[in-house]
């Protein structure tokens, strides 16, 4: 995580999990990041974790946080997935949705321009709904 602490899909036990994978230089990601933080916060006692992931190459700490700035969503820093299926593919913004079990029930979903409220509405909320 940008704050130095490590994070793995077992941190998430028992919890919907939505990995945006973005990038300092693409302004669709930029869009979207705000509208999964207004949905992180609105669903967070719902068992979500929405976890934004840096692909910048080198990681640069101060230009990632230039661009969240007014963004309430934990930062991670790519490296190598030990996830199947979860690879960070170009274009960005990519976004991987997992269930309550850790099962991978959205791959490397992108909307265009950008995801939107009424995009997780649909995906996101009924894997919150199950137990």
């Amino acid at each position: 995580m940008l704050d130095g602490t490590r994070w793995g899909s077992g941190d998430a036990k028992g919890q919907v999990v939505v990995l945006n994978f973005w990038a300092t230089w693409c302004a669709p990601c930029r869009a979207e990041l705000p509208v999964l933080a207004r949905y992180a916060k609105a669903h967070a006692r719902d068992g979500l974790k929405v976890i934004a992931v840096s692909i910048d190459d080198p990681p640069d700490a101060d230009a990632i946080r230039k661009a969240l700035a007014g963004v309430d969503l934990p930062v991670a820093l790519y490296r190598k997935s030990k996830l199947p299926g979860i690879e960070p593919v170009t274009p960005v913004p990519r976004t991987f949705v997992l269930d309550r079990q850790g099962v991978l029930r959205k791959t490397g979903w992108t909307a265009s321009p950008y995801l939107k409220l009424e995009d997780l509405e649909r995906v996101v909320t009924p894997l919150l709904a199950e137990k």
